[in-house]
């Protein structure tokens, strides 16, 4: 098996690294210092905008937005967007009935590794307060390399018992291993959930059926999305059949209708998605500038959001329409155009949303959260569309890493906690920040290790991919 050079060309590069950047903050989020260090703690943006420091505890009362509070929409955001591009590889080869089965089969198969993650990861193999022993960092390290193998896709041109051969290990594996294996929290079972994955999950099969209904008419993912909007008001505001509808649920260990409300993120990436099957596309002159509106607006905006002040929502809704503005002056084919306008518009409609529920909030989510995050999800792929045109090479790490985000995923919930501390590079970290004359340094210290071990889940699913090796659902 020998590495390849680089991404499939017929990918979208961009859309790639969106889902590679979101791979990072998801690993960074989780990896930077919690509790304080020192008595010191890392700033209030450093975390989710209702967690902050220095008790980390949820309070819906505090409203606002943080860079790690984007990291879930723009997972959201890529895998619409990615919905149209998989759905016209089927038509072109004629098997638009696969579309169906498919959507099914991925559902399926997505809700399985939510189950699966989320009861053998890290955290779930000790007892609570008692140190890891070297059995347990190893079986960790297997479930890694057997879930992998369940999930995975080898490289074509390898014989064709080799994915059903590998996934039958990898199945009956890890089967035995849950079977078998002292879980502290009890037994295998539908009860724990990785609620991000199961949300993905079903996000996948209603944006599959949707992308296919709407593939000829992309604008009505708009009023879809307009109607979406209007139910989830209707059920956080207790209007007329909103309370009926939120609680029904066929299954609720596959489905619920809290779920729902996130094709608000999902259905403007399957419409920012089409434009990649047009065509006619001429990309801007000012690629910088397109660079600098795109990712640099993102940024702001959450910095103003959190400040939450009168102020600073008026100054967003001033870069917004000057974004607008600024769109308007682009080619009129261009997708980048068409992302742009939309994306500071969304933002626009984001602001006018945040009476309802007392300002923008991700946990738990008010309606203002869904425009806001559908528009800067739009811009971040504007911006990374136009460096991938002027300068792919800066964003094909992230790229690499994106194509892989199974693999990167479980990266972070079972390989490289095991990893670090079997190597005992964890406790070697500890013993400089805790023991030494570094100590003063010691938040300084444990954030730059974090960063490493979020590079580290990036080169994981980047090396996947050089190798054309797959976690696919």
């Amino acid at each position: 098996m020998t590495a390849s050079p680089a991404p499939d060309p017929g990918r979208a590069l961009a859309l790639d690294a969106m889902r590679g950047l979101a791979l990072f903050g998801m690993a960074l989020s989780g990896m930077i210092p919690f509790g304080g260090v020192h008595e010191r703690h890392l700033p209030d943006w450093m975390y989710h905008a209702q967690i902050p420091p220095p008790e980390y505890k949820l309070d819906t009362t505090r409203y606002g937005l943080t860079w790690v509070d984007l990291v879930f929409p723009f997972f959201l955001f890529a895998l619409g967007a990615a919905l149209p591009l998989a759905q016209a590889r089927y038509a072109e080869s004629g098997a638009t009935g696969k579309i169906w089965g498919r959507g099914v089969v991925r559902y399926l198969a997505l809700a399985m590794f939510a189950y699966v993650v989320e009861q053998t990861k890290f955290g779930r193999l000790q007892q609570p307060g008692q140190p890891y022993t070297v059995p347990q960092l190893l079986t960790c390290l297997g479930l890694f390399a057997l879930i992998a193998l369940a999930w995975g896709r080898w490289p074509r041109g390898m014989p064709a018992w080799v994915n059903p051969v590998g996934q039958g290990v990898g199945v009956l594996g890890l089967a035995a291993v849950i079977w078998q294996y002292p879980w502290p929290g009890g037994p295998f079972g539908f009860v724990r959930v990785d609620v991000i994955l199961l949300v993905l999950a079903n996000m996948a099969f209603f944006g599959t059926v949707i992308a296919w209904a709407t593939r000829r008419h992309p604008a009505w993912l708009w009023g879809l999305t307009l109607a979406v909007m209007v139910l989830f008001t209707m059920v956080a505001e207790g209007w007329a059949f909103g309370p009926q509808l939120g609680a029904w649920t066929p299954l609720k260990e596959l489905y619920q209708f809290s779920y729902f409300k996130y094709l608000a993120i999902v259905l403007p990436g399957v419409w920012a998605g089409s434009f990649y099957l047009q065509a006619t596309h001429r990309e801007p002159v000012d690629g910088w500038g397109v660079v600098a509106v795109g990712l640099g607006l993102p940024t702001i905006a959450w910095v103003l959001l959190l400040d939450g002040r009168d102020w600073s929502k008026t100054a967003l809704a001033i870069l917004a329409l000057a974004g607008i503005a600024y769109a308007h002056s682009l080619p009129s084919d261009g997708r980048i155009r068409a992302w742009l306008r939309a994306g500071c518009i969304c933002v626009l409609v984001g602001l006018m949303c945040l009476p309802q529920g007392g300002g923008i909030r991700k946990d738990w989510a008010t309606l203002s959260y869904f425009p806001m995050t559908a528009g800067l999800s739009l811009l971040t792929l504007a911006g990374l569309e136009s460096l991938a045109t002027m300068r792919p090479a800066w964003v094909r790490p992230l790229a690499l890493a994106g194509m892989n985000a199974m693999l990167g995923y479980i990266a972070i919930t079972h390989l490289v906690p095991a990893l670090i501390r079997i190597t005992k590079l964890h406790d070697g970290i500890g013993w400089v920040v805790w023991d030494t004359p570094l100590r003063a340094q010691g938040l300084e210290i444990m954030t730059v290790y974090g960063f490493a071990q979020a590079a580290l889940v990036l080169a994981v699913a980047a090396l996947g991919t050089r190798f054309r090796w797959f976690m696919r659902s």
